[in-house]
């Protein structure tokens, strides 16, 4: 499995996605986002407009996020309008399947906030947590 660690302390992040983006736009090519173990800690930092964990684009192809694990940890942050977890969005079809996504928020102040999987323009959204 790949890992992803990231870190944010004592930040301000305007408009910004951490750490994986994944983007279809363009030729048509499919994404697909396999095993991966994402880690994100922010502490005491303000976030805006914002993704923090997998934020992905379908405007070229379908996306598949498949056996991943997604660990978001907040603390001592405020965080507003928005995404903490796995976030979509696109003109295609998505696939999210045997993901475990895991927020852990201490202290902290969320508005406007989706927490977990959420999407904002997708064709079409399919949530498989099925476990083999």
């Amino acid at each position: 499995m790949k890992k992803t660690n990231l870190v944010i302390s004592g930040l301000l992040l305007f408009s910004t996605t951490t750490p994986i983006l994944a983007d279809s736009i363009g030729g048509g090519g499919n994404v697909v986002i396999n095993e991966v173990l994402n880690v994100t800690k922010v502490k005491n930092s303000k976030i805006q407009n914002s993704s923090i964990g997998m934020s992905v684009s379908a405007n070229g192809g379908d996306v598949n996020i498949e056996k991943n694990v997604n660990i978001n940890s907040i603390e001592n942050s405020t965080i507003t309008n928005s995404q903490v977890g796995i976030h979509t969005r696109g003109d295609k079809d998505i696939e999210i399947k045997n993901n475990v996504n895991i927020a852990e928020i201490k202290n902290s102040v969320l508005d406007s906030v989706n927490v977990g999987i959420s999407d904002s323009t997708s064709n079409k959204v399919i949530v498989n947590d099925d476990f083999d």
